[in-house]
């Protein structure tokens, strides 16, 4: 999980942390921390597990941080050695162009085109003109030097829209889920500026996996375009920001198709910049353009300026899923606060069973990462929310 304020000279830093029982709640102290520095600036804001890209048995991790317009691919290991060490020795990476803000989000994919190999992506947020973009890259026995240029190993190429859309311009902005129930993954983008409903009110497309991928494209040669909610005009400086953050929810609906989490952070139409996330419908035959008020439930946040959906995180226990969700508040002395909420699925009806406090967290940051993980190996979930005073663990005992 991701500290992007954190290690020298707020060079951000990312903490792997071993699965282990017995557990207890609290703050998460140990793991193996990769510490950035002065010139990795904002190291964490973005990382993902990519799975087993070159075959040696074990996962790899991405590591993006933007202001340096690079990411690291961290080899796996097993077990992990707890300790801080510094980024700059992992051997593998990727560059971007000066400026683009290359490693702004990063995402595994599982198999995007069919060819049996892991894919990844890689957004930078200032890429083609400042409309975005976002890379793809497929595993191989060989990782790439830490230094490698993006363009020199990339298969394909995904430019925005417009200018300012956002194209892949947030952390958690791109996702994969098999919408379409093929067995292949469907890749999501989310766009949280773009103007389709409205100024800055939002959208996402979404890629239909298999073969035959062009090596340049474009947001609007997407399958599936999602517009986000209107703006009402009171959402202050900015409009609903529908797609700051993507989770694929598995198959919630029981319709043998995955389902998928959007949040617009600024939505009000609870209350000014409350926030809200649309669940979103899988299809065998989806449609070319929706709203975000085609979907089958929203979560809307539960006060003025609560900013739900910042982050977010899916997992199954049992019969039921659940998604953990973090949002953020000011509070008067101006310090970023969040709040995490879970709700739950279960049997033939589909809809929200339940939401609940996962975490009143009140600890500078918190909710501005979150996890739903099995860590003692008890078959049930334990929430974990972040924030820049570290990690902290709350028991599955209301799972």
């Amino acid at each position: 999980m991701g500290s992007p304020l954190s290690g020298e000279g707020d060079g951000g830093a990312v903490t792997l942390l071993p699965g282990r029982a017995p557990l207890a709640s609290g703050r998460l102290l140990d793991g193996l921390r990769w510490v950035g520095a002065s010139d990795t600036w904002g190291l964490g804001r973005a990382a993902d597990g990519l799975g087993d890209l070159d075959g040696d048995g074990l996962a790899e991790i991405a590591l993006g941080a933007p202001a340096s317009d690079r990411i690291w691919l961290v080899p796996g290991e097993s077990p992990p050695t707890p300790g801080d060490r510094a980024i700059r020795t992992v051997p593998t990476g990727l560059l971007g162009a000066p400026g683009d803000g290359f490693g702004v989000a990063v995402a595994g994919l599982g198999d995007l085109d069919g060819d049996g190999r892991l894919d990844f992506a890689v957004g930078a947020a200032y890429g083609a003109s400042e409309a975005g973009e976002v890379w793809l890259i497929a595993g191989s026995s060989e990782l790439p030097a830490a230094d490698q240029a993006v363009e020199d190993v990339a298969w394909a190429r995904i430019s925005g829209q417009s200018a300012y859309d956002g194209f892949a311009g947030t952390a958690r902005a791109i996702a994969h889920s098999d919408l379409d129930g093929d067995g292949l993954s469907d890749l999501c983008v989310g766009a949280s500026s773009a103007d389709g409903a409205g100024a800055d009110s939002g959208s996402v497309v979404v890629f239909l996996g298999g073969s035959g991928w062009p090596a340049d494209l474009a947001a609007a040669d997407a399958d599936l375009h999602i517009d986000g909610p209107a703006p009402t005009g009171t959402e202050g400086y900015y409009g609903p920001a529908f797609g700051t953050a993507l989770q694929a929810l598995g198959d919630w609906t029981g319709d043998g198709r995955d389902d998928l989490a959007v949040s617009a952070i600024y939505d009000d139409a609870a209350a000014e910049n409350a926030g809200a996330v649309f669940l979103m419908a899988g299809a065998a035959a989806l449609p070319a353009t929706q709203r975000a008020t085609d979907a089958w439930a929203t979560l809307q946040g539960d006060d003025a300026d609560a900013r739900l959906g910042v982050s977010m995180a899916a997992g199954a226990q049992g019969d039921a899923r659940w998604l953990l969700v973090g949002g953020g508040r000011l509070d008067d002395e101006g310090v970023r606060t969040r709040l995490a909420w879970r709700l739950s699925s279960a049997g033939a009806d589909p809809g929200i069973h339940g939401v609940s406090a996962a975490a009143e967290a009140s600890f500078e940051g918190a909710g501005s990462t979150v996890a739903l993980l099995d860590m003692d190996g008890d078959g049930r979930l334990e929430s974990i929310v972040g924030g820049s005073d570290g990690l902290w663990l709350f028991s599955s005992g209301g799972l």
